[in-house]
């Protein structure tokens, strides 16, 4: 089985900044059966490259300081893009505990809580990590959402 893992920005690899979205030289994996490919989260050519050839994508994509409001939402559509054109049907994104998914129960206190904070603290980063859900919903791929 072949994966697309894609960190998260700002970490050891696909880093978004103002002036250049290269790539970090921390990322040094190296394994017989991973292929890392270089790329921007914000180019839908960048995207399809790393997601040709792979059976699955594994995703921990998110912001940091200085990123665009939209960074998760232009990385998911331009993933979902090239997952369908290239029949790849499998992915997992890691977003975080406040998106909301179909199904969710009623939150309890503790999760209310945690979401009044990260409404009032990260209301941004938030709302694109649900753009993101979203999209992954509305796409007819199959998902999981940790």
């Amino acid at each position: 089985m072949s994966l697309c893992l894609v960190p998260a920005v700002g970490s050891a690899s696909w880093s978004p900044s103002k002036r250049s979205r290269a790539v970090s030289r921390k990322l040094e994996l190296r394994h017989e059966r991973l292929t890392v490919v270089r790329g921007d989260v914000l180019s839908a050519a960048d995207v399809d490259a790393g997601v040709h050839g792979m059976d699955a994508v594994i995703s921990a994509v998110g912001q940091r300081k200085g990123s665009a409001k939209d960074t998760m939402e232009i990385f998911g559509a331009h993933l979902v893009s090239a997952m369908r054109a290239r029949g790849v049907v499998r992915v997992v994104s890691l977003l975080g505990a406040g998106v909301a998914m179909p199904g969710d129960g009623p939150p309890d206190l503790g999760r209310r809580l945690m979401l009044f904070a990260m409404k009032l603290l990260l209301a941004d980063v938030l709302a694109d990590a649900q753009r993101h859900a979203d999209l992954l919903r509305d796409s007819g791929l199959r998902f999981t959402i940790v």
